[in-house]
């Protein structure tokens, strides 16, 4: 029998992808009406998230940073340049 997709507390994973500092913090973004799971508003900081699930977060005067959860890929920032002793 296959297992269920692993699933983690929306607040607890903001706060594991470093989105809030602490969970208190991820919990006021919830409340605030500033995320959106799979296109609707969060309702509680409890709503478990996980793979295929698509996290939309408001950040302020940068508009609105869709996401993916459980299955990110750390890719560089195309302008981040990286230092290399020569």
């Amino acid at each position: 029998m296959p297992e269920a997709p692993a699933r983690i507390r929306l607040d607890k994973w903001l706060w594991h992808a470093r989105f809030a500092k602490s969970r208190s913090i991820a919990a006021g973004l919830v409340s605030g009406g500033h995320l959106r799971v799979n296109g609707q508003k969060a309702q509680k900081t409890a709503q478990p998230v996980g793979p295929g699930d698509v996290l939309t977060i408001a950040l302020g005067a940068c508009g609105w940073c869709g996401f993916w959860p459980l299955a990110c890929a750390a890719a560089p920032h195309p302008r981040r340049k990286r230092f290399t002793k020569t």
